[in-house]
């Protein structure tokens, strides 16, 4: 991620969920970018709003691990002015962590809506999970990927690296 945002620093302040904690970490070490789950982005805006805590250096947050609602991206940008870019990724442990993200010239709404393009020499395919035929562009259907991203296999479990690894392709279902 520091490659995505150069002028970010990497600060892990403690090993336990601490809110308090954790923004005062962020104003000590003027963070400038922030890594969250939703839960912990949420938890942020409302935790500012209610102690009234500026972050005026906190410019882009990079949220994934679980559905992001677009109300999130609003209220937080909101509540935390100086954030400019918030973006949502999306992966799985098996890829390595990610395989999609929205670039920074991204529309406004496309960042707080989608998951973005997949990230550079990554493939990814949506099939229909009953024929396994590519669906058409609108439709619902299981995220295959392959790259540089995909894990070689599960640890000493070859029936169930099988069983999502297709051709060099992980299925996601």
């Amino acid at each position: 991620m520091p490659l995505a945002f150069p002028e970010s620093q990497i600060v892990i302040p403690f090993l336990k969920y601490n809110l308090k904690e954790f923004v005062e970490s962020i104003q000590k070490h003027n963070v400038t970018f922030l890594l969250a789950t939703p839960t912990l982005a949420i938890d942020l805006f409302n935790y500012v709003s209610r102690k009234n805590y500026q972050l005026p250096t906190l410019k882009a947050v990079l949220a994934g691990g679980a559905s992001v609602p677009e109300e999130t991206v609003y209220q937080f940008k909101a509540t935390i002015p100086s954030c400019t870019d918030f973006r949502i990724g999306y992966g799985a442990t098996e890829t390595g962590p990610g395989l999609s993200g929205n670039r920074g010239d991204t529309s406004e709404a496309d960042k707080a809506q989608t998951v973005g393009q997949p990230i550079d020499f990554v493939e990814v395919k949506i099939l229909d999970p009953n024929t396994k035929q590519l669906v058409k562009i609108g439709e619902t259907g299981e995220i295959h990927t392959r790259g540089h991203h995909v894990m070689i296999g599960y640890w000493k479990e070859p029936e169930k690296t099988a069983k999502v690894l297709q051709n060099g392709w992980y299925n996601t279902e």
